[in-house]
């Protein structure tokens, strides 16, 4: 166990000077609970990068995709439902209809590229 009897303080005008933490109980439990969650701070039970990673794979499921297309019918002039379907393709790894959609999407809207 290390021993902590001194804190060493920064003054405002760049020197530094000792305080005694005998007596400071309330600074000793500010340490062992910023210990506590640092150690903790380690067990996390998700990985962001699988999390990204299954979301990306979803973005290329034909339910993913059906909606979509659900989206496209209600609205067939918005070149977004188009252009976020050719993703979804993209993802699925049907070039063809990837490209089909972002053609669609800019001769709806020429201005419209992402």
């Amino acid at each position: 166990m290390i021993a902590v009897d001194t804190c060493v303080v920064k003054n405002a005008d760049a020197s530094t000077r000792r305080l005694p933490l005998k007596n400071n109980r309330g600074f000793r439990a500010s340490l062992v609970v910023c210990a506590v969650l640092a150690g903790l701070s380690g067990c996390a039970t998700s990985n962001q990068t699988e999390d990204v990673f299954r979301i990306d794979r979803a973005q290329g499921s034909q339910e993913n995709i059906a909606s979509l297309t659900s989206v496209i019918n209600a609205n067939p002039q918005d070149p977004e439902g188009y252009n976020v379907r050719g993703s979804a393709y993209g993802r699925a790894g049907d070039s063809r209809r990837a490209i089909e959609d972002f053609n669609k999407a800019l001769q709806l809207n020429p201005r419209f590229y992402q």
